[in-house]
């Protein structure tokens, strides 16, 4: 070990499972080294001479742009991308439902279809993502497409009567827009629901009945999440709002989110295809008043609560599949975040000397599945 630069793994030639069929396949090299570099550039520099022989790709410009040297035009090196089969991570703006200007669902769901991820995706992200469906995007557990089965509608209970058609089919889908990062016809309805709500758009911005402007502050902790930010801040000022973007630093951050002092915030929720007891800490309704949980919207749902407590207490992977559906179907409806997007696998160079099988499990690219080719 070189601590802040290398670390060097070599196998155990004694390892007790090396023969155990769970160890198949796995594991082909004597030894494996992991360099450390302080700056993403000297990373993808230090991959460009052959100085590492596999690297993860995580950002959508260089891997749009950035691999045309040599290497990779003369089929050395072989760029793919491993599809993921495992629940993307869930990210977006949380609306803080503790505050009343986001009370109204019909305001937080006009404001996520405000959100113009067309034009984001192609000037700020090379057309490399997809837009995030749900809270378990891309693996079995999505409600998307799907229709609620009995055994789902059990677990819904009411509220399988008073769900839109369109959740409980599975058909809803965010609008696609002209990606002009001013789509007049989504906007139309955007401004269509905040006037079911009660807002009204005049001379001095959207105003409620008093005639006072919806203001609010997207909080940010670093420049990307600022990026981000300040376009929604271009769509939002387009039909009134008056939206601040305000970045603080990493203390100040963990603190708002420990006391829920925010009007909106970047969240991430990591979920696996075995969701269990961390829902309750994600979306379970103590998290409306208890500090210091990871319900940043302030989700305060029975029927959530029940979904999840049907979760916990499966004995069979159908009613397991049918509960954890039910929850999505739920958080997608309530309109707790302005989804963004995820890459729907991962980016992934390697020299051609480095071989893997086709077959990548669940979560991905995998890389103790692969080998040295002769």
């Amino acid at each position: 070990m070189k601590p802040g630069e290398a670390i060097i793994f070599r196998k155990n030639p004694g390892y007790w499972g090396k023969g155990l069929p769970i160890a198949a396949g796995l594991w082909n090299f004597e030894e494996v080294r992991f360099d450390y570099y302080r700056d993403a550039n000297a990373a993808f520099e230090a991959f460009k001479k052959g100085e590492a022989d596999v690297r993860i790709e995580t950002d959508p410009t260089r891997w749009a742009t950035g691999y045309d040297f040599p290497a990779v035009k003369d089929g050395r090196i072989a760029m793919e991308k491993v599809a993921q089969r495992s629940p993307a991570p869930t990210a977006g703006f949380a609306f803080n439902t503790r505050r009343k200007i986001f009370e109204n669902p019909r305001v937080r769901e006009a404001l996520a279809m405000a959100f113009d991820f067309e034009w984001a995706n192609a000037n700020l992200f090379a057309n490399a993502y997809q837009r995030t469906y749900g809270y378990y995007s891309g693996s079995e557990l999505s409600s998307r497409g799907i229709a609620a089965d009995e055994r789902e509608k059990a677990v819904l209970g009411d509220a399988a009567r008073t769900l839109r058609p369109e959740f409980l089919d599975g058909t809803y889908q965010l609008p696609v827009t002209d990606g002009s990062g001013r789509d007049r016809k989504v906007l139309r309805k955007v401004v269509g629901l905040l006037g079911e709500a009660g807002w009204t758009v005049t001379d001095k911005g959207l105003v409620n009945a008093a005639g006072e402007q919806f203001t609010l502050t997207i909080s940010v902790q670093n420049k990307d999440q600022e990026k981000i930010a300040l376009h929604f801040q271009r769509t939002l000022k387009a039909i009134g709002i008056a939206a601040d973007v305000r970045l603080v630093d990493a203390a100040q951050f963990a603190a708002i989110q420990k006391t829920y002092d925010y009007d909106m915030i970047p969240a991430t929720w990591f979920n696996s295809l075995s969701p269990g007891n961390e829902q309750v800490f994600y979306f379970g309704s103590e998290g409306r008043s208890a500090e210091g949980t990871r319900n940043y919207p302030g989700i305060a749902d029975p029927a959530i609560d029940r979904a999840i407590k049907a979760m916990l207490d499966a004995t069979s992977r159908e009613d397991f599949v049918a509960a954890v559906r039910a929850e999505d179907r739920l958080l997608v409806s309530g309109f707790y975040i302005v989804p963004f997007y995820d890459a729907g696998g991962q980016w992934v160079a390697r020299w051609n000397h480095i071989g893997r099988p086709e077959a990548q499990p669940l979560p991905g690219f995998e890389a103790t599945t692969l080998w040295r080719m002769p």
